[in-house]
């Protein structure tokens, strides 16, 4: 469209002036070629490629100012069964090395059963960085017999709830400009139930955003520890063995 613009404007401007003289005319004629030739140069130069810088420029104004978390969101389960000969004296040193990691022990068990086999079940909470250190821990001094490790990225969760946050938050700010211009008192009553409605939303959210934030700070380790005993079969030998030597 360009192109037929320019051709038009030359074609008139030389039969405006075809009426002043035929070498005149042809003399611009000349002139009008080189410039309409000039013109079209210039407009695929001149206005093609500023299209072209002003996408550029777009497109880096587009791009993000803050740099964005891409690392995983990953939730860690251990469950371990283990035997020791000294159940109680195990149960001391795990609680203390826990402590040492900085975790923390949410649910403690310590029984005997009927034929005095002690037993120790117990749910830690490890600082995940620090949990492949209390996995060794455990199994150096005892019988690891089962050891399963899961593992749950919670990466989108996360992220799904962090994103209807902050839509519940500028909904909320969002009202309360809404009070500030509000005269009408059945308007205000309508803005404040809005108001606590979205409260409640934004309280749901951040609560559930705690609750993935300290599973993924914080492995989660369930441990079962029973007193290591004699097998029938080994008691049996045993007893066969003391008879032949009677």
């Amino acid at each position: 469209m360009r192109k037929i613009s320019c051709i038009l404007i030359a074609a008139l401007l030389s039969l405006t002036l075809a009426g002043c003289g035929n070498s005149e005319s042809y003399d611009y004629m000349n002139y009008v070629g080189t410039a309409s030739d000039g013109m079209l140069n210039y407009s695929v130069e001149s206005f093609v490629a500023p299209e072209e810088d002003m996408l550029q420029e777009s497109s880096e104004l587009e791009q993000p100012t803050e740099e964005v978390d891409l690392s995983r969101k990953l939730v860690y389960t251990y469950d371990i069964s283990a035997e020791a000969s000294d159940v109680s004296e195990m149960r001391t040193r795990i609680t203390n090395r826990v402590q040492e990691l900085g975790g923390y022990i949410s649910d403690d068990n310590f029984y005997e059963s009927y034929d005095g086999r002690e037993s120790w079940n117990a749910v830690i909470r490890i600082p995940t960085e620090h949990r492949e250190e209390l996995s060794d821990y455990i199994s150096v001094d005892t019988r690891v017999t089962r050891s399963n490790i899961s593992v749950d990225d919670v990466t989108l969760k996360y992220a799904d709830n962090e994103a209807r946050l902050n839509v519940e938050k500028a909904a909320y700010e969002e009202y309360e400009r809404l009070l500030e211009y509000t005269t009408s008192a059945e308007e205000l009553v309508m803005i404040r139930n809005e108001m606590y409605d979205i409260q409640a939303n934004i309280d749901s959210y951040e609560t559930t955003l705690r609750y993935l934030q300290n599973d993924i700070d914080y492995t989660k380790f369930n441990i079962n520890i029973d007193e290591t005993r004699l097998g029938i079969n080994e008691e049996r030998n045993l007893g066969s063995a003391f008879i032949i030597a009677w």
